[in-house]
């Protein structure tokens, strides 16, 4: 060997050690600068970027966090019409009814609409706040748990209120005492507000 030329065991050994490590040379880069890579090893591995943290009330939040708590302490109210005698006009259809559930939604079983099926509707906060305060007001929970609501009582019409996992229940057909009245007028504002020309009762009012 000429005393000019440089030995070439040494860089093909560190080529191969580079190849059997997992990092290979770079394609196109010189002898030289190839073995420079080899004797570096690979690049270490980035560390994972945490996403933002999502603020408070973000609806895109992961299900399992917790919930806004409920408006109010309803949790359902069914009010039931069995009208008798029933009119012409109500065509053979004088049940109805009206729930509203505790997250707010309102649903008719319009008088007079023989096989339709349930409308419904969602309340606002507030109307759902105002039609609460008059279906828990103590006065129609007493009402409500007592035998009668009224001598005449009869099952042309039914309230249930559930308050806090409790049922108050009973007859109201033909009481028109003022808390009975009451309900039956915020009923009908609700259902006149989000079911225009559908009716809980015979009309007129």
């Amino acid at each position: 060997m000429s005393p000019s030329r440089r030995p070439l065991a040494p860089l093909v050994a560190l080529i191969l050690a580079a190849a059997s490590s997992g990092c290979g040379p770079r394609e196109g880069a010189p002898p030289t600068e190839r073995a420079a890579d080899a004797e570096r090893g690979p690049a270490p591995a980035r560390e994972p970027v945490a996403p933002p943290a999502r603020e408070a009330g973000d609806p895109s939040a992961e299900e399992g966090e917790a919930a806004s708590p409920p408006v109010t302490d309803l949790e359902l109210l069914v009010w039931t019409g069995d009208e008798d005698p029933c009119p012409e006009q109500a065509r053979g259809d004088c049940h109805s009814q009206v729930e509203i559930n505790g997250d707010g939604r309102l649903r008719l079983d319009a008088w007079g609409a023989p096989g339709s099926a349930f409308l419904e509707a969602g309340l606002s906060d507030d109307e759902l706040r105002a039609v609460a305060a008059v279906v828990t007001a103590p006065g129609l929970l007493a009402l409500l748990d007592q035998g009668k609501v009224c001598p005449e009582a009869n099952a042309t019409e039914a309230v249930q209120v559930r308050l806090r996992g409790v049922d108050h229940q009973n007859q109201t057909g033909y009481c028109n005492g003022d808390a009975v009245q009451a309900v039956r007028r915020a009923l009908l504002d609700l259902v006149g507000a989000h079911f225009s020309g559908h009716h809980m009762i015979s009309p007129p009012f």
